[in-house]
């Protein structure tokens, strides 16, 4: 592999890996994000504070918290938690 081939793969790893965490950077903006395999263990592992909310659309208690955790997420847009 030439210096040029090595430069072009460090540079598209690169960019992906901005892009990646642009998106993650505007998930987080948003208060509330959808975890999945692809994004939970970056999600819970980062520094920032995280609530998980497990549930289930069956589960009656869980639509409960949910009303409040959606009250409690647009409360949380009139703070500036980054400081």
């Amino acid at each position: 592999m030439s210096d040029d081939e090595l430069e072009q793969i460090k540079a598209k790893k690169l960019a992906e890996m901005m892009k990646k965490q642009q998106e993650l950077t505007n998930l987080y903006e948003t208060g509330v994000i959808e975890l999945n395999s692809s994004n939970f263990e970056q999600t819970i592992s980062s520094e920032s504070p995280t609530l998980v909310d497990f549930w289930a659309e069956w589960c009656g208690p869980c639509r409960q918290c949910s009303q409040c955790l959606q009250e409690r997420q647009e409360n949380s847009k009139k703070l500036d938690l980054q400081d």
